[in-house]
């Protein structure tokens, strides 16, 4: 009887939750699709939607409010919601209140965009908190930049590849590629000079700016979202004025000039997308298309056949480690909002990303604790793509058997991509850069002093400019992993200035090349008095190629090693070190271009008969952008300024990220 009586008693228990689970309950609907435009309405910008009940029962709403949070600003001030009826409220069936979003920006608000979400908690458990998605612009004049510096070029590209397969594109389109990397170039450079320094993440929309953000593949979570701060924007400006010097000096070649200019364009729109996308897939696909561009004009057009069969394996193991440091991160990044507001199982907004404590999740990646394993995967990707030690050997090679003009986009684009990459990974998982600080530190000076060494005893130009920029990246590694605001600065000003000292380099070299058919250093003297504006080119790239102090790259030198001063006196010294072997390389080798006289072997050959057996000098063109190169190194060299202020609140939060205060510290307000 007890038994009958237990059963009863449970069946009627089930039956009650099975009618309560069915029975008609409230649904919380938005009635518009975000993210929704906030248009200007006197001085302010405003918009709104409705919440919408669509079920058969009341629906209690008992918040709608900004996404934001004091300790986490995500949206910039005065941006407010304002409701018909104060919540918490009842909404009966089919019954909707609406939601006015309205941001008024007074003339002391730094941003110029508002991004964010309007999140509406409510009695649906089922849909859970759900929200709407907004962005208002402020006018301006200069609209879309990134856009102009990405995606414009690459449409130019793929069209000059689709008419070149149908047999239509002419023999060259040089004029038109230099066109393109001029508009590059001139939005870069507009972009640049309308960049606030003085916006941080309390100003909102993390800090960043000419913010371009929608959805991209809807079924991924992922978005096309881009943006600008200190620690990108000197780095693209550098990488587009590189692709215009490129196009600028260089002759297109004689086979297949189309394909090399459109792979050109796409090296250094893909380099610029990289730096600037703040979706990680987006990152991801743009770092891909970026080396396989690179390798497609390696097989192609490099003298050495073999550049590319040896430049795959380590591009192919490098973009594997970052997409699995980036996979093991997005699975573990928890439920969030995408632009327009739809929920998302996880995240793929680097920005997002940054927001999760990483340290805290007990999952595993290769045995090792999430933080160490996806930096440690993000760590070697970064080093493969920039070249670092003991990633380098494809570097230099590369150089000596490509063009010049793809010798400096590589130097410029993939090695900024592959360094700003260590700034992403150190600012969304800051104690896995914490955790690898000695790390770092170690490996950058053996690697800064073993590509130095290298340098020392190489014959041929183009291939000590690969190791030289092999050891400045290891330098930028000691900065990192000194974790303090020096060094984090002369990371940052390194992207830069390597870029642009490499390409002049690079560019010189070529130009050598073409003309005397070798870069043996034991086989080209008497420079000087041949060819002045080349020598002049050569000698300057040398000093930006050694990060020579006086010239903008000599920053890194000066700020590694009062950065790695706190880590102890031998860290400094071991820069110090590095830097005069490499000095000795990269001198010595300018010596010997430039003093003496030109090798009677090289006077009497049949290359230089037409001129006179002496060697031409650099023509209109070459002379007008080795000017322009050298003048960057030379002006940023001596007052830096221009640079360390658009960097310098991004140095702040990321060295605040990496180096908290300690408990003995006190901390100024």
């Amino acid at each position: 009887m007890r038994i009958a009586f237990a059963l009863s008693i449970a069946l009627l228990l089930l039956l009650s939750s099975a009618l309560a689970f069915a029975a008609p309950g409230g649904h919380v609907s938005l009635s518009a699709n975000g993210p929704i435009e906030l248009a200007p309405a006197g001085s302010q910008y405003a918009s709104g939607f409705f919440v919408e009940n669509i079920g058969d029962a009341p629906l209690s709403v008992s918040r709608v409010a900004v996404r934001t949070d004091t300790d986490d600003p995500r949206v910039p001030p005065k941006v407010t919601v304002k409701l018909e009826k104060a919540t918490p409220m009842v909404l009966q069936p089919h019954d909707r209140v609406r939601v006015d979003v309205a941001w008024a920006p007074d003339a002391s608000t730094r941003q110029r965009q508002a991004f964010g979400h309007v999140v509406v908690t409510s009695t649906d458990e089922a849909a859970g908190e759900v929200a709407m998605g907004f962005h208002a612009q402020r006018s301006t004049t200069l609209t879309r930049p990134i856009s102009l510096m990405v995606l414009v070029p690459l449409l130019f590209a793929a069209a000059m590849m689709i008419a070149h397969a149908l047999g239509r594109a002419p023999r060259s389109l040089r004029p038109l590629t230099i066109g393109v990397t001029l508009l590059q170039s001139v939005a870069s450079l507009s972009a640049w000079h309308a960049f606030d320094a003085s916006v941080s993440r309390v100003d909102g929309n993390d800090g960043l700016q000419f913010v371009e953000h929608s959805s991209w593949i809807r079924s991924l979570g992922a978005e096309w979202f881009v943006g600008l701060d200190g620690t990108n924007v000197s780095a693209a400006v550098a990488v587009c004025l590189v692709g215009l010097a490129a196009c600028v000096w260089t002759p297109a070649p004689t086979k297949d000039a189309v394909v090399f200019d459109a792979l050109l364009l796409v090296i250094v729109s893909g380099g610029v997308g990289a730096l600037v996308a703040q979706d990680a897939l987006l990152w991801l696909a743009f770092v891909a298309l970026t080396s396989i561009a690179v390798l497609v004009a390696l097989a192609h057009f490099s003298d050495d056949a073999g550049t590319a069969r040896l430049t795959a394996p380590f591009f192919a193991v490098g973009f594997a480690a970052l997409a699995l440091a980036v996979l093991s991160i997005h699975d573990e990044s928890g439920k969030t909002f995408a632009v327009g507001g739809e929920s998302v199982r996880a995240t793929w907004a680097l920005p997002e990303l940054a927001r999760v404590s990483f340290v805290l999740k007990t999952s595993k990646l290769f045995g090792q604790p999430l933080v160490a394993g996806a930096w440690s995967l993000g760590f070697v990707g970064s080093l493969v793509f920039a070249g670092v030690f003991p990633f380098h050997s494809w570097l230099p090679r590369a150089l000596a058997g490509a063009p010049a003009a793809l010798g400096a986009v590589l130097i410029a684009s993939l090695g900024s991509v592959g360094l700003h990459s260590l700034v992403r990974f150190a600012a969304v998982l800051p104690e896995g850069a914490r955790w690898a600080a000695t790390t770092m530190l170690v490996l950058g000076l053996l690697g800064a002093t073993y590509t130095a060494l290298c340098a020392l005893g190489q014959r041929d130009l183009a291939r000590t400019l690969g190791f030289a920029m092999a050891a400045q990246s290891s330098l930028v590694l000691v900065a990192l992993g000194s974790l303090t605001h020096q060094g984090i600065a002369g990371a940052l000003l390194a992207l830069p200035s390597r870029a642009l000292a490499g390409a002049l380099l690079a560019l010189a070299c070529g130009a050598l090349y073409q003309k005397v058919r070798t870069r043996d250093l034991l086989r080209v003297s008497g420079l000087a008095k041949e060819a002045p504006w080349l020598t002049v080119a050569i000698v300057l790239g040398a000093l930006g190629a050694m990060a020579a102090p006086g010239t903008s790259a000599g920053w890194l030198t000066i700020m590694s090693t009062f950065g790695a001063l706190p880590r102890g006196v031998g860290a400094a010294m071991g820069v110090v070190g590095a830097t005069a072997i490499l000095a000795v390389a990269l001198g010595r080798a300018s010596v010997r271009l430039a003093s003496g006289s030109l090798p009677r072997e090289l006077a009497t050959s049949t290359l230089l008969e037409p001129f006179g057996g002496r060697v031409p000098d650099l023509d209109a063109k070459g002379t007008l952008t080795a000017i322009v190169l050298a003048l960057l190194l030379l002006v940023f060299g001596v007052h830096p300024a221009p640079l360390v202020s658009v960097s310098h609140v991004s140095v702040n939060e990321l060295g605040a990220a990496l180096n908290p205060p300690g408990p003995g510290e006190i901390a100024l307000e």
